[in-house]
């Protein structure tokens, strides 16, 4: 990692939550970052489901939010 500069090319596949990170460090320590993924923009099932989450919020419906964080999210413990 003491090796990054600006003439470092990194390529990160995927665009979830962790390709996402990765390449914000990378960015960070002077490497040029190239982030690949299938979907339209990284992070697509994080931005869904906050969208919606976001709609049943604003109409009011905490227990529809709660149900829908339960049925998505998975359990710990």
């Amino acid at each position: 990692m003491d090796d990054l500069n600006t003439e470092t090319v990194v390529a990160i596949i995927g665009g979830g939550y962790i390709a996402v990170e990765f390449s914000g460090i990378f960015n960070g320590l002077g490497a040029t970052v190239h982030l690949m993924y299938r979907k339209p923009f990284p992070l697509t099932k994080s931005v869904l489901l906050m969208r919606h989450v976001s709609i049943l919020f604003s109409a009011g419906s905490i227990k529809n939010v709660v149900s829908v964080l339960r049925r998505i999210l998975p359990l710990e413990g």
